[in-house]
């Protein structure tokens, strides 16, 4: 009774300081491993949930063995031993047994230095126990096997020893030198050695960000936390400088960037919207793209309404209806069609030469009509005209609204199929020309539309659930119970009838998963038409109790993954309905964004609108 009621006093006394308002000052942590999430501090609570090692936690209180943390929609407590923070010098420290991304980048240093063979695995076991130890060792280091921040900062460094002996001269200090002839002014910046992406913090992170907004690339201020505007920063200076475009600022990237050589944003011809043979007016335009923030967005976007080619407000933000405005334009007016505002878009938009939505469709000398081609994600008055002729032929039921969603795509697919066209969901020339023909078949009319067997649609292809058989089910109440980590569920595209397989690698705000094979990210990708994007597609999902639930995705792998072989470097997230005022305040923006894109996709099929 004694250890008991001894055993009950220290429980309460946990909660207590775990919850006592001192304790309560949020900060970060990130887990060294897979951890588990408990319902309280003990080993024989139940557990809320798994997260990846390398996953940020946001802790509310330490007592002990247990920290109190919240992530994903869960608040709960984990071992205080698998929790890592960041040291000043901008590392986390590493040691045996943890696996994480963190480890994967230390590994790939130390074989690059010859002390570690075989594969960064990210799995920080025996093997790499011993190359840090000997790296330790020829560098002059405490030699106790764990890669704190002394022990990274010189790992990264230029001034390295490999296992050879040798000096690296892979990562260079500091690049200020010379500005002679240099198009960015200062260089003050010094390499720090290590990559720096999304969710990265510290002064190397500072310093990053001073030198993008330096040279025009981010519009945003210098906080010490690489986020999606960063990255954005990033990705521009990265293809201005004909760099591979990723997002992540590595050794090279961090070279160039500090360089006296660097290119600041509108100073080179080679990113932006050209076309052969096109001239450049004497006004410099900032290249604007996907994710910025600006005033020079808006005056973009406010030209783009008074041609025609935007519906939306003017707000400043470089969205999809921005680009899929700018891309339009770009078909119009004889430019490479990229969705972005380079130099000769901005030259051509602001000219008194440039040719509205309305002109698009234009009769040649021939008397045949040349229609822009129109696709998945743009928003224009020639979509809303097409829209209405696809609703006058019953090909469609929803609206016209001017955007090219899910449920004008799979009209386009429905009456490409019943004419005898390339179904491909694109609207292009042929299938416009047709549309709006007096021969144009109507959907009721035509006796040979969609086979319902799945072997004529194609590889990859099913005829799919019906759409009475499609629920919308609440996330957090309906679908993650019926969950589990590793569980494998089916994706259709009701859109293009492709269909793939995905396996759930946590469940927090929503599934992030992975495609499962190599095949199944190929169809996935040809659903998206080829392309990666963030832009949430609307999707029906077999969860595992075999109800078809309908939900939104995006197809760009990011940070980690855990299957070999499967064309897919990372994971992606697949979005289900959750309340709006609880993603309000906990996923204010992506998850918002496809929980209208949810909405939207259900009242397309439905008619019901979801508040």
């Amino acid at each position: 009774m004694r250890k008991r009621m001894g055993a009950f006093v220290l429980a309460v006394a946990l909660v207590l300081a775990l919850a006592a308002p001192g304790a309560l000052a949020e900060s970060t942590a990130v887990a060294r491993c897979n951890l588990r999430i408990r319902k309280s501090g003990s080993t024989t609570s139940d557990t809320l949930t798994i997260i990846k090692g390398g996953t940020e936690v946001t802790v509310l209180g330490t007592s002990g063995a247990w920290t109190r943390v919240s992530y994903g929609g869960y608040t709960g407590y984990c071992s205080s031993d698998y929790l890592m923070e960041m040291t000043r010098s901008g590392y986390y420290p590493l040691k045996e047994g943890d696996e994480n991304p963190y480890v994967q980048e230390l590994q790939k240093r130390l074989i690059e230095l010859g002390y570690l063979t075989g594969s960064a695995d990210g799995n920080f076991g025996a093997d790499t126990l011993n190359a840090v130890l000997a790296f330790q060792r020829a560098n002059g280091l405490a030699t106790d096997g764990i890669a704190g921040g002394g022990t990274q900062k010189v790992l990264f460094s230029s001034s390295a020893k490999s296992a050879s002996g040798s000096t690296s001269g892979s990562t260079s200090g500091s690049t200020s030198g010379s500005t002679s002839g240099s198009t960015s002014g200062s260089t003050s910046g010094t390499v720090s050695g290590t990559t720096l992406r999304m969710g990265s913090r510290g002064e190397d992170v500072r310093t990053l960000q001073a030198r993008l907004i330096e040279l025009g690339y981010l519009n945003d201020s210098a906080d010490g936390i690489f986020g999606r505007n960063t990255e954005n920063a990033v990705m521009a200076f990265q293809q201005r400088a004909s760099l591979t475009v990723d997002g992540k600022a590595g050794v090279v990237t961090q070279s160039l960037l500090y360089s006296s050589g660097a290119p600041a944003n509108g100073t080179s011809s080679g990113s932006g919207s050209t076309s052969s043979g096109s001239t450049t007016t004497g006004t410099t335009y900032a290249t604007l793209k996907y994710g910025m923030t600006n005033s020079a967005v808006k005056t973009l976007q406010e030209k783009l309404k008074s041609l025609g080619y935007m519906t939306a407000n003017a707000t400043g933000y470089f969205g999809t209806a921005t680009r899929a405005a700018v891309e339009a334009f770009q078909r119009t007016n004889n430019l490479d069609v990229d969705g972005i505002a380079g130099q000769n878009t901005q030259a051509a938009l602001y000219s008194g030469n440039a040719v509205s939505a309305g002109q698009g469709n234009t009769s040649t000398g021939s008397g045949t009509t040349t229609y822009a081609t129109l696709r998945y994600g743009q928003r224009s008055t020639l979509i809303t005209t097409m829209q209405e002729k696809l609703r006058e032929l019953g090909y469609m039921t929803a609206n016209a609204t001017g955007y090219f969603g899910t449920a004008t795509q799979s009209a386009v697919l429905a009456f490409q199929r019943a004419n005898g066209l390339v179904v491909d969901g694109i609207a292009g020339q042929n299938t416009l020309a047709k549309l709006y023909s007096g021969t144009a078949v109507s959907a009721g009319s035509s006796s040979s539309g969609s086979s319902s067997s799945g072997s004529s649609l194609g590889a990859g292809k099913i005829q799919g659930p019906s759409a009475s058989e499609v629920k919308l089910l609440h996330w957090f109440d309906e679908v993650r119970p019926t969950m589990k980590n590793g569980d494998v569920f089916q994706i259709f595209d009701p859109a293009t009838n492709y269909t793939w397989k995905l396996k759930a690698l946590s469940l927090g705000n929503h599934a992030d998963s992975e495609p499962l094979t190599a095949e199944d990210t190929m169809y996935m990708n040809a659903a998206f038409g080829g392309i990666t994007t963030w832009t949430p597609k609307v999707v029906w999902a077999k969860i595992p109790n075999g109800t078809w639930v309908l939900c939104a995705m995006h197809n760009t792998p990011h940070l980690s993954g855990n299957i070999d072989n499967n064309n897919f470097d990372g994971h992606l997230c697949v979005h289900f309905l959750r309340d709006m005022d609880e993603c309000k305040r906990n996923d204010p923006n992506y998850g918002v964004q496809n929980q209208n894109a949810i909405r939207a996709g259900w009242k397309a099929l439905t008619g019901e609108t979801v508040l």
